[in-house]
């Protein structure tokens, strides 16, 4: 899940509290991580070591989210108009702007 759709959901993140809240109707909904879970998760990212280790433990579902907003790849720019107008903004004919037809 990206930024644009936690906003769009009106979510709040909390990576202390492992949680996430959203508006739903005249409610709270809320997602909480299991905090061993989260700890059996982090301990292996930072495990070096063979993977056979890890065949003996129950298979955990994971879902994986990245809510670093530096990470958005969401293009939410504003498109550049198709039909653009070359307009002269002082007497020098240098100085000009280009703006859609349907603002000229």
């Amino acid at each position: 899940m990206g930024r644009s759709a936690l906003n769009k959901l009106g979510a709040v993140v909390s990576t202390y509290h492992l949680c996430m809240k959203y508006p739903v109707g005249k409610e709270v909904g809320r997602v909480w991580v299991d905090h061993r879970v989260a700890r059996h998760c982090y301990e292996d990212s930072l495990r070096i070591g063979s993977w056979s280790t890890q065949a003996n433990r129950p298979d955990v579902n994971v879902l994986d989210l990245n809510l670093d907003p530096r990470c958005d790849d969401d293009n939410e720019r504003p498109l550049p108009a198709k039909d653009l107008k070359e307009i002269n903004i002082d007497q020098d004919p240098v100085h000009k702007t280009k703006i859609g037809t349907t603002l000229g």
